[in-house]
């Protein structure tokens, strides 16, 4: 079954959101690893910059997603507040707030997990 959400969904932009999928995976491996605890992340540089490196690497691939695609799932996901992280992140790295990437690592990257699964699985 198709989803109206993916129907503009180009060849580019399948490889983009399969390697953003493993990126969010890759965060929810590192929280099991290292501990779902604001206070372990914060003050945890190596779990801090694990999660942060994959949050900016997100943002870069969605910047390459097709405008089409961009423009179909956008009621779904807020793409520009997804490339703008990234931007927040390569350009403020040594002050970036802790708890906005926590924030974006605890609540946002589920719901993107949960959307690309759904794109992914239903890509026929």
């Amino acid at each position: 079954m198709t989803r109206s959400w993916c129907i503009g969904m180009t060849e580019k932009d399948l490889g983009l959101l399969e390697i953003m999928r493993e990126h969010c995976i890759r965060i929810g491996r590192t929280a099991e690893r290292c501990g779902y605890e604001h206070d372990v992340f914060v003050n945890d540089n190596d779990y801090f910059d694990s999660v942060t490196l994959k949050i900016m690497q997100i943002g870069e691939y969605a910047k390459r997603l097709s405008d089409g695609f961009v423009a179909e799932t956008g009621d779904r996901i807020n793409w520009k507040a997804v490339k703008g992280m990234r931007d927040i992140v390569a350009h403020n790295y040594d002050s970036v707030d802790p708890d906005i990437i926590w924030d974006t690592a605890t609540k946002n990257i589920p719901d993107l997990l949960d959307f690309l699964n759904d794109c992914l699985n239903n890509k026929s």
